[in-house]
């Protein structure tokens, strides 16, 4: 079939792939390994607690940590599946919007501050808009979101929705857009690595929030879970009341949802990503003329090299180059 030539070259290109994607691998687990041995240094904030509205328990508790430097601008960061406030890059992100002279909230969905409040999923935007709304932003005149990975798309979820008129502009990082293969996608054996560390956070996310009486599936079947779609259809899909797994990615997904998007909104995202594959993201993005994109062709999943530029401000790096962007 191949020449010598064509060989060699078919094989250069293989060797190229694979080099492409361990570096995938690396900015996805790397940052955060040695994030947990040299975690980014934060001056203390202050500790908001909104209520969001919700059918079954009346109201629940979304929490955030501010950073109020008095800048009229604030920048609110929402973490992704398995995430909360302090995670890594989350305080990564919040380091360099403080020294950008803006203020910053680092909020976490309901229940991931470790509460045991509830439970979240990728669609609840009503914890979004609680936040908004509480009396200690009341200040800022200027609100800028950015989501990274299920954060990102809970944003343009929110978007989609409209949101409170502060909000001048969102940016989605390594989000997904279409709920139910981007799951699928997590649940096949070569993201077992990625599947295990999300499903830990969010058995134990469950786990709390059954001590304290709030979840009606057993623990039990909720430990032997394996697969994302299978936690989904376990826990998410009975709290939330969707008819079934395919209801709920259906309707959380913000993919049929982007032309209603109405504030600027930028897209990063790598093509290397291990977790949110290109292919599953980039022709949602192509049909979208008001969405701006931007595809690295290294980084991973939510990290990225600090050198990296956007062409949107001097300064490098993922934040700095956002910033640059929001204007």
């Amino acid at each position: 079939m191949f020449g010598r030539r064509g060989r060699r070259g078919h094989y250069q290109r293989r060797r190229l792939n694979s080099v492409r994607k361990m570096r995938g691998h690396f900015w996805t687990v790397g940052p955060t390994l040695i994030g947990k041995l040299r975690a980014p240094g934060l001056p203390d904030g202050q500790k908001l607690v909104a209520l969001a509205e919700d059918q079954a328990f009346g109201t629940v508790e979304v929490t955030g940590i501010l950073n109020d430097v008095g800048a009229d601008t604030l920048v609110l960061l929402l973490h992704g599946l398995g995430g909360n406030a302090d995670s890594i890059y989350v305080r990564d992100a919040c380091g360099h919007v403080i020294q950008a002279g803006f203020s910053c909230l680092r909020m976490s969905m309901r229940g991931a501050d470790g509460s045991g409040e509830d439970i979240y999923h990728a669609g609840l935007t009503a914890d979004l808009t609680a936040m908004l709304g509480h009396m200690a932003l009341q200040k800022f005149s200027r609100i800028l979101v950015v989501g990274y990975s299920l954060g990102g798309h809970l944003a343009l979820k929110a978007a989609s929705e409209g949101l409170d008129a502060r909000v001048k502009a969102i940016a989605a990082v390594s989000a997904p857009i279409d709920l139910s293969p981007g799951a699928s996608s997590l649940d096949e054996p070569r993201s077992f690595f990625y599947r295990e560390y999300i499903l830990q956070e969010l058995r134990a996310m469950h786990q709390r929030a059954s001590d304290r009486g709030r979840h009606q599936t057993t623990i039990s079947s909720v430990k032997k879970t394996r697969r994302l779609r299978d936690f989904d259809e376990l826990v998410v899909v009975p709290r939330f009341g969707f008819k079934d797994l395919e209801d709920y990615y259906e309707t959380a997904s913000v993919k049929d949802d982007l032309h209603r998007i109405k504030i600027p909104t930028l897209y990063v995202g790598s093509r290397i990503d291990p977790m949110v594959p290109l292919y599953l993201v980039e022709h949602w993005l192509e049909a979208q003329n008001h969405i701006e994109t931007k595809w690295l062709d290294d980084g991973g999943h939510v990290y990225f090299p600090k050198n990296i530029d956007l062409g949107f401000a001097e300064k490098p790096g993922l934040i700095p180059q956002i910033l640059g962007w929001f204007g």
